[in-house]
C-alpha cells in the first residue's frame, strides 16, 4: 500500500492498472492511484485481498467517468461493492466477480438490474441461482461473453433462461452470445444443454467440463454451432 501511495503522484496519465495477485495492496494504495489517475479504464485487482468494499467504492468515486473494465476475482469484496460498481459506473463494459465467495444472489440482482452495457461477465464460483439467470435474461441484452464456471446451484433451468436470452437478443438484433464457460456447474443436463445449443448458434467457445453432459450433447452442439 505505501508503494502505490508514493507513486501516485506520477500516476496522473495511467489509464490500465494490474496489481493482479499483489497480495499488499490495500484502500489507501489503490485510492491514492486513483485520485490521481482518474483517467483509468482497465483497473485488475485479482486475488488483491487487502482491497476491501470500501476502496473498490474509492476507486468508483475517482475514475467512474472512465472505467469501462474491472476486475475483482478471488477478492473478498462483498455486494456492497458490487453495487457501488454497477450503479456507478454508466460505462462498464467486462466485469469479473470470479470466486469472490462474498458476493451473493443479491449482488447479482443489483448487475442484471444495473447492468445492461456488460458485454463480458464473469460469475464463476459465485452463490447466484437460476432465478438470478432468468434477471440476468431479461436485461443484459449486450453480453457476448459469460462465465458462470462453478456455479454449483446453477441447473437446467438457469441453461433454460441463458437460451431465452440467446433468443431475445437475436430477435433485438443484439450481438450474440460467442463464449460461454458452465464447467463445473454438476446440475447441469443434456436437456438444459441443449436448450442453450439450439439457441446460441453463434457460440465459439463452449466449456461443458464437469457437466452432466453426455455424448448427445456433443454430437448437438457439433451439428449446431459453427
Amino acid at each position: 500500500g505505501a508503494g502505490l501511495v508514493a507513486i501516485a503522484p506520477q500516476c496522473s496519465l495511467l489509464t490500465h492498472l494490474d496489481l493482479a495477485y499483489c497480495a499488499r495492496v490495500d484502500d489507501a494504495g489503490l485510492e491514492a492511484v486513483a485520485q490521481q489517475a482518474r483517467g483509468l479504464q482497465s483497473v485488475d485487482l485479482t486475488a488483491c485481498r487487502g482491497v476491501t468494499d470500501k476502496g473498490v467504492e474509492r476507486l468508483v468515486f475517482w475514475c467512474r467517468g472512465s472505467l469501462h473494465t474491472l476486475c475483482l476475482a478471488l477478492c473478498g469484496v462483498s455486494d456492497v461493492a458490487v453495487q457501488g460498481v454497477v450503479r456507478g459506473v454508466k460505462g462498464l463494459r467486462d466485469l469479473s466477480l470470479g470466486g469472490c465467495a462474498r458476493v451473493s444472489n443479491v449482488g447479482v440482482q443489483v448487475v442484471a438490474g444495473h447492468g445492461a452495457a456488460l458485454t463480458r461477465l464473469d460469475l464463476s464460483g459465485c452463490q447466484l441461482t437460476d432465478y438470478d439467470l432468468e434477471d440476468l435474461g431479461g436485461t443484459c441484452f449486450a453480453l457476448r461473453h459469460l462465465a458462470l464456471r462453478s456455479c454449483r446451484l446453477f441447473s437446467d433451468k438457469g441453461a433454460r433462461c441463458i437460451a431465452k436470452l440467446s433468443n431475445l437478443k437475436a430477435k433485438r438484433g443484439a450481438a450474440a452470445l460467442e463464449t460461454l464457460d458452465l464447467g463445473g456447474c454438476r446440475l447441469l443436463t443434456d436437456k438444459g444443454l441443449g436448450m442453450v445449443v439450439r439457441q446460441s448458434t453463434a457460440l465459439r467457445v463452449l466449456d461443458v467440463r464437469g457437466t452432466a453432459a453426455t455424448d448427445a450433447t456433443l454430437r448437438l452442439a457439433g451439428a449446431a454451432l459453427p
